[in-house]
């Protein structure tokens, strides 16, 4: 009998942590699953923790691998009617991550859902700021005719539950660096499908990046977003600083001594942004030093 849901994990070293990331998954209050991992790659101890659970895993190159690319071997492996996309840095906070995110497909207009994130007890302020910016705590449905901007069909396949059907019709582009998700989202919106961020299916997850980490991390994005949707990045651009200026109140409010940091650290956001953008005018071996996914650009 097949299961009501598979989870999809791609993983590379995803540390120690990872048991525990598995282990939440095996306690959720819905257990018609199966979990499914594809490595590309993993040194470390990753593949020693998924012996210890009843997983399904396959390994692929470190060549192989393509955030969009990977994603879509889902449906190779996948038995079950709803695929639930999770990265290997996201825990589950509570047993009902996955039911709050299974109830949401009594309408079949809707394509995909997504869970909050919230941030670990050690982030930075500036990454508390932003996942209470992105991840409120009200349910939204998109996309909202009201709002015709590139946040409003923001999706994230840190943790996601897409409707197996639908993403056997429209996969995900696997020609893109990154952002797969909001390419996928974006496309199905405008087929007249909806999306929901469902805030009550929680995941821990967040980044201590260095400067370095974050300068790449901007480099991808900027670049990905502007070759999904080059009229819109005026729209970006606007939704960005409206950002930017209510992180320096959070920051001021809350930790004043980081405003210099605060300002170093968007500095090198613009920066990555803006070689992101101008990227065709860069020759191949800078962006492989500029990109934190150095796979694309052999």
């Amino acid at each position: 009998m097949k299961p009501k849901v598979s989870i999809f994990i791609p993983t590379k070293n995803a540390g120690s942590d990872f048991f525990e990331v598995l282990d939440s998954i095996y306690n959720q209050k819905e257990k018609d699953l199966e979990v499914i991992i594809v490595d590309s790659g993993s040194t470390d101890e990753t593949l020693e923790i998924v012996r210890n659970f009843p997983i399904k895993l396959y390994e692929i190159k470190p060549t192989e691998f393509g955030h969009g690319k990977t994603r879509n071997l889902a449906l190779k492996y996948s038995r079950a009617n709803y695929i639930v996309f999770l990265s290997q840095d996201a825990l589950p906070k509570d047993s009902y991550w996955l039911s709050n995110l299974l109830i949401n497909f009594s309408n079949k207009k809707t394509a995909g859902i997504f869970s909050r994130q919230i941030p670990r007890e050690d982030a930075e302020e500036t990454e508390k700021f932003f996942y209470k910016y992105y991840f409120p705590d009200q349910k939204k449905i998109r996309p909202n005719k009201k709002n015709n901007s590139i946040q409003n069909r923001f999706f994230s396949n840190v943790s996601s539950c897409i409707r197996k059907e639908i993403l056997q019709k429209y996969k995900f582009n696997d020609s893109i660096l990154t952002t797969e998700d909001q390419e996928w989202a974006k496309r199905i919106t405008e087929l007249g499908f909806k999306t929901i961020y469902e805030p009550k299916s929680i995941v821990i997850h967040s980044h201590n990046h260095n400067l370095k980490q974050v300068f790449q991390g901007y480099f991808d994005s900027a670049f990905s977003i502007n070759e999904i949707t080059k009229k819109e990045f005026k729209s970006f651009r606007r939704k960005s600083f409206r950002f930017v200026s209510k992180e320096f109140k959070y920051i001021l409010t809350n930790k004043p001594l980081e405003i210099p940091f605060l300002i170093l650290k968007n500095f090198i956001k613009v920066l990555g942004i803006f070689f992101g953008l101008n990227e065709k005018r860069l020759p191949l071996f800078l962006k492989r030093k500029l990109s934190m996914n150095k796979y694309y650009w052999d």
